[in-house]
């Protein structure tokens, strides 16, 4: 994320300059061309840094984990019109950079998919730190699935490979009340 914002940032705003300046001083049947193709670099500068906040969250390191999460939960009631809380037992703060990002990134993906196929119309996100692990578990109301149903999508793949990269592990409880998704760190 921070290569991308560096360096590819850095990269499309030359780009963006020497357009700029060939613009300045190109023959008038030039200019409609220079300020499309100049249109076009600025939305790709855009959409990079969208990727590279998506890679690794802004909140996160600006405001930690638990304020990243809250945030995040509270985004998610707003849009969706899901009762949707937020529990944090220990203290947060210190956790690896490493060990934040798969939290963050593994409670994303439960919501998102809790809001999608679920049907809930609640969702509680809880994060404990005792005794050197850390746990987190995403539990909806909804309709459950079977893992046959879920087999085809990445995200309880990408939530497991997330786990391994810090040493954790996944597990996921599926019934026709709801579906609990656990890491544990």
């Amino acid at each position: 994320a921070r290569d991308l914002h560096d360096e590819v940032n850095q990269s499309l705003t030359g780009l963006l300059l020497h357009l700029e300046a060939a613009r300045q001083s190109a023959p008038p049947e030039l200019i409609p061309e220079l300020t499309e193709t100049k249109a076009l670099a600025n939305r790709a500068m855009d959409e990079l840094l969208s990727v590279a906040r998506q890679l690794r969250p802004t909140a996160l390191d600006d405001l930690g984990l638990e304020a990243a999460l809250t945030a995040h939960v509270e985004d998610l009631e707003r849009g969706s019109g899901i009762t949707a809380t937020f529990e944090v037992d220990g203290d947060l703060r210190e956790l690896q950079p490493e060990v934040q990002l798969v939290l963050y990134r593994v409670a994303q993906e439960a919501l998102s998919n809790a809001v999608r196929h679920s049907g809930a119309d609640r969702i509680g996100v809880r994060v404990r730190r005792a005794d050197g692990r850390m746990e987190l578990t995403v539990s909806d109301n909804g309709r459950g699935f079977s893992f046959d149903e879920a087999g085809g999508g990445l995200g309880i793949l990408g939530m497991r490979e997330r786990a391994l990269l810090v040493g954790g592990e996944l597990g996921i409880e599926s019934r026709p009340t709801g579906t609990t998704v656990r890491l544990v760190v």
